[in-house]
């Protein structure tokens, strides 16, 4: 790229960045606190409980989890396409009607899951029937919280959304199962509390609904064809995105137990910390995508820019989270350090998926949004196949084997298009000279060993540094002038 075009690209994504950098750091910021509470609600569960209570309570919110999801039958994007987006109390009839949707979808779910329990029941190794009683009442509120909060992104501001999803839902979760627990009263209390919290997180998201300034509650019944005719195909890659990720344990509930699929969880769960630095850059490239789908030039021009540090990031992570996968483990309890294996696997997908780069946002934005359903669609598939496979000979290995492949498969896919339909090659040398970072994180990591610190402190230590060494690397590293473009948005977000 020219010194004369570099500048002009420069200065015109930066604009671009700048708009949306305020918000994207309250949301940021938000998922970090919103990933911190869910995963301090699973070590409370698994270090008081136990893997064996820690696998049930997983499979079940799963399970309540799903159906809520296939319940809000992608209301929320028909709200954001037919809301006014200008005049919050004209949109209230389809706020109210998405509402009274996804709480009878989800009502009717509850009921079928409670008539054909016994038989739901049969396909795992536990009493499933007994914590179905407990907690299935909650798929409606669970549906519905979902509709409202992702619904008033439709009013142009991330606040609301923040709020209720980021951290009224996350702290409800947290707060509720882990008192209960604390009471003594098992996984019951655990699922008990997270049915109550899905309550309360209803009423208080039903607060923020718009009120009409008529007399009409709902939209006409033609209008409400129109949303749902919109909505329901949404609804199909969001499943396949969440069965992706929640297959393995169902599987491992079912073929062989709750405890390997507890000690499974664990793993996943702090594995799923390094989908930050993707998330964060998600919300930035989005907007800035959206608005330069008919200039490929220019995406294929940023694409590298973006993947080189979301892979740098993510590798940081990584390195951290190796280094210290047993102290970490161990956080949920002495038994879960076992699952160190399954930890790396995941987590070393999660890499592979960073190597790719935001190659999911180019073509929902560039190319088609179908492409990408279909690529999830093969890798949900693939998952299924290998986890009933490897499974019964392997445990939560073989459960991480199947998933982490299947994530490949889908990233393998993603490459293969957007090189393609847009002609973008993500991989350079670049990605190896900008390394350093983690290498330094790799070698500070030795350093604290040595020194024998105990773990806590070290692991303290090392996560310090890396993240004074990752800002050091965003003021120094300039590979090539695009670079800046990163360098400046993020260290605007960090500071």
């Amino acid at each position: 790229m020219s010194t004369e075009r570099g500048i002009e690209f420069e200065e015109q994504i930066s604009e671009r960045l700048a708009a949306v950098v305020s918000s994207t750091g309250l949301s940021v910021v938000g998922r970090c606190f919103a990933m911190a509470l869910g995963l301090g609600v699973q070590i409370a569960v698994g270090s008081l409980l136990g893997p064996e209570a820690f696998g049930k309570y997983a499979i079940i919110i799963g399970m309540i989890v799903l159906a809520g999801t296939a319940s809000r039958l992608g209301l929320s994007r028909g709200i954001i396409k037919y809301a006014d987006s200008t005049d919050r109390q004209r949109s209230a009839p389809i706020f109210l009607t998405s509402i009274a949707i996804s709480l009878v979808t989800g009502s009717a779910i509850a009921v079928s899951m409670i008539v054909f329990s016994a038989k739901i029941g049969r396909l795992f190794n536990f009493d499933v029937v007994t914590l179905l009683y407990i907690s299935v009442w909650s798929i409606p509120f669970v549906a519905a919280s979902g509709v409202i909060a992702n619904g008033l992104r439709a009013f142009n501001s991330a606040r609301d959304y923040i709020i209720i999803d980021l951290i009224l839902k996350p702290s409800l979760v947290f707060v509720f199962p882990v008192s209960l627990i604390a009471l003594n009263t098992g996984i019951v209390g655990a699922l008990g509390g997270y049915a109550v919290a899905q309550i309360v997180i209803f009423l208080v998201a039903f607060s923020f609904v718009p009120r009409s300034r008529d007399d009409s509650l709902f939209v006409s019944a033609s209008r409400a064809s129109d949303l749902l005719r919109f909505s329901i195909p949404v609804l199909g890659s969001t499943l396949s995105t969440f069965l992706l990720l929640w297959i393995d344990k169902f599987i491992l509930g079912a073929l062989r137990s709750a405890s390997e699929a507890g000690i499974y969880q664990a793993s996943f769960k702090l594995a799923s910390v390094l989908v930050i630095p993707s998330f964060a850059l998600g919300l930035l490239i989005e907007p800035l995508f959206a608005t330069l789908e008919e200039d490929v030039d220019q995406i294929r021009d940023l694409y590298p820019v973006f993947s080189r540090w979301l892979f740098i990031s993510t590798i940081t992570g990584f390195v951290l989270l190796i280094g210290f996968r047993n102290t970490l483990l161990s956080l949920f309890g002495r038994e879960f350090i076992q699952g160190g294996v399954a930890l790396m696997l995941i987590a070393t997908a999660h890499v592979v998926h960073s190597l790719a780069g935001p190659a999911a946002h180019s073509l929902n934005m560039a190319v088609s949004s179908r492409l990408d359903l279909i690529n999830t669609g093969i890798a949900v598939i693939a998952n299924v196949v290998l986890n009933i496979l490897l499974i019964p000979q392997f445990g939560y290995v073989g459960a991480a084997v199947a998933t982490a492949s299947s994530m490949a498969l889908m990233e393998a896919l993603r490459l293969l298009e957007i090189y393609q339909y847009l002609g973008i090659n993500p991989f350079s040398k670049d990605h190896l000279r900008a390394s350093i970072i983690p290498v330094l994180t790799a070698g500070l990591i030795t350093a604290l060993e040595i020194a024998d610190l105990p773990q806590l402190i070290a692991l303290l230590g090392a996560t310090v540094g890396a993240g004074i060494l990752f800002i050091l690397g965003l003021s120094r590293v300039t590979i090539d002038e695009r670079d800046n473009i990163i360098k400046d948005t993020l260290l605007r977000l960090i500071t």
